[in-house]
């Protein structure tokens, strides 16, 4: 046996102890149209039992409304996934000019007990590719719209002096580096 193969761990490792039933992963998209929040929870519980969720939909970049909602739900041992739906009748729209976040927590509790808690970011936004099936008069099919109105994109391999000036901070420089004439 070579044992100098190298595989194998080679950094930190840790190990992080939960509760009996913890918060893997949290899915958040705002709907608009609908008035309120959709939320899926991924966890992990060690045995099935009653917990209660509180979710709240938190204003993270502006000032702004919170929503919240508490759900008991009965979860199984193992793997598990509840979906929840808060309503947000005024949340505020994700647009590039004004990009409102939200911050969605999730709590789980056994009664008063917190046993794990965790924090997502999401907005408000829609978005769409125009098809056959997703018709929109005067749009060519492929157009991607966001909150229902075409976006143009540009790939981050368009101009390699776009990504250097805007990590520069030179602004002034953008659009000329974007129609070609200027270099790094």
């Amino acid at each position: 046996v070579d044992a100098g193969c190298g595989f194998g761990i080679h950094r930190e490792v840790f190990l992080e102890t939960t509760a009996p039933a913890c918060v893997s992963e949290i899915f958040a998209r705002g709907d608009l149209a609908g008035g309120d929040a959709k939320i899926i929870v991924e966890m992990d519980s060690k045995s099935a039992g009653d917990v209660a969720f509180d979710v709240e939909i938190l204003p993270e970049n502006f000032a702004g409304r919170a929503f919240s909602a508490t759900a008991k739900r009965t979860i199984r041992a193992g793997a598990g996934r509840e979906e929840f739906t808060v309503p947000a009748p005024d949340a505020k729209r994700w647009e590039p000019d004004a990009p409102c976040l939200y911050r969605c927590r999730v709590k789980m509790r056994d009664g008063e007990r917190l046993l794990d808690a965790r924090d997502v970011l999401f907005g408000f936004r829609t978005f769409e590719i125009v098809s056959a099936a997703n018709a929109r008069p005067g749009l060519p099919a492929g157009m991607f719209l966001l909150n229902g109105q075409p976006v143009f994109l540009r790939g981050t391999d368009v101009s390699p002096s776009m990504n250097a000036f805007a990590y520069w901070h030179q602004d002034d420089k953008l659009l000329d580096a974007e129609i070609g004439r200027a270099h790094v």
